[in-house]
């Protein structure tokens, strides 16, 4: 017998194993065919619930952000902060206006539902998807869930949550935006920074271009050489409640986001609102306006904190 036939011999005989039976490899092919499955299975899963979707979003955020002023509106640069994707101001009242947006977004293939308007019409909370009804007329909504978040239209002349006695507290004009909102403060949408990042540097130059009162801020919290806080305390010996409204009006009339402006039975009063960060796309600063600041009980407290 030659080398190469005693090879050929070698290699026809069946392997087994050390009882001397040939060896059985189902189990391999089994465990290599469940572990395809649950891959392909995981990437099912990950391509529906994430990349699909993101793209969705990706599309949608660039459709809506080419809308065209129309005709009647004007930019809002400093109402479009964070997740928002369009702002404007307008003469026109919150239902028209809506009506004239809702028609552009459709014109980028982006549809909304009917709008509702007045009191409890549907506001969704500034980047979150729960909504509180508004106890004013002046607001009007177009919400709808899409790829797993929410897509809003709100258009509004006066500040959908609160009142003055009784009366709503009128804004310059309407305010019209549209924004992503998410289903908890983990879920983002592609190119927006997450929210669970909230501690955002805030820097002194940036404050000073705001409008006033909110450019009068001075930092009160560091960390190191950083700003994280800046503080105002606004007519120490006045009466509050004739300062807390002096500046809730100013703050209205800064054309910055007034989200609410409300009391309680103790007649302790608060603002909140943002402003876009315009040399940081995609963050905003969080102001906040406090008649019972306990830390500085002479004054109206004015807070401005970075925000994402």
């Amino acid at each position: 017998m030659t080398l190469l036939q005693g090879a050929e011999e070698i290699a026809a005989r069946p392997r087994v194993g050390l009882n001397g039976r040939p060896k059985d490899r189902t189990w391999l092919w089994l465990t290599l065919a469940v572990l395809a499955a649950v891959g392909i299975a995981a990437l099912t899963w990950w391509f529906v619930t994430d990349a699909w979707p993101n793209h969705q979003l990706r599309q949608d955020s660039a459709a809506v952000r080419a809308i065209e002023l129309p005709s009647g509106f004007e930019p809002a640069p400093l109402a479009c902060a964070g997740s928002m994707l369009w702002c404007a101001w307008t003469d026109l009242d919150p239902s028209q206006a809506t009506e004239v947006v809702q028609a552009a977004m459709a014109d980028q293939g982006v549809r909304l539902p009917e709008p509702r308007c007045g009191e409890g019409t549907p506001v969704p909370w500034y980047g979150y998807d729960f909504t509180t009804p508004t106890s004013n007329q002046g607001v009007c909504s177009a919400l709808a869930p899409r790829h797993g978040v929410m897509l809003g239209l709100l258009a509004r002349n006066q500040v959908p949550y609160g009142d003055r006695d009784g009366q709503p507290v009128a804004l310059p004009r309407t305010l019209v935006t549209v924004a992503w909102h998410y289903e908890s403060i983990s879920r983002t949408v592609p190119g927006s920074p997450a929210l669970e990042a909230r501690e955002v540097a805030i820097l002194a130059d940036e404050l000073q271009v705001l409008p006033a009162p909110l450019n009068e801020a001075v930092c009160s919290m560091l960390d190191g050489p950083v700003c994280l806080s800046a503080t105002l305390t606004i007519g120490s010996g006045a009466p509050k409640d004739e300062t807390f409204w002096r500046v809730a009006e100013q703050l209205a009339a800064a054309e910055v986001h007034l989200e609410s402006v409300e009391c309680d039975e103790e007649g302790q009063c608060s603002a909140n609102g943002y402003t876009a960060r315009p040399e940081h796309p995609g963050q905003s600063l969080r102001f906040g306006l406090s008649s019972h600041d306990e830390q500085r009980p002479d004054g109206v407290t004015l807070t401005v904190n970075g925000w994402n």
